[in-house]
């Protein structure tokens, strides 16, 4: 999305982290999380 200049859609993001969690990948969901944080800052 940001190759196309296109802001993340957060909901998305929070879709993923949850889905991660349910399936106990906590360490994953908190690496997606970071990385939404830092492509909010670009």
């Amino acid at each position: 999305m940001t190759e196309l200049g296109l802001a993340p859609i957060s909901r998305c993001f929070d879709m993923v982290t949850d889905g991660l969690k349910n399936c106990r990948k906590h360490d994953l969901a908190k690496r997606i999380e970071q990385l939404e944080v830092s492509v909010r800052r670009v």
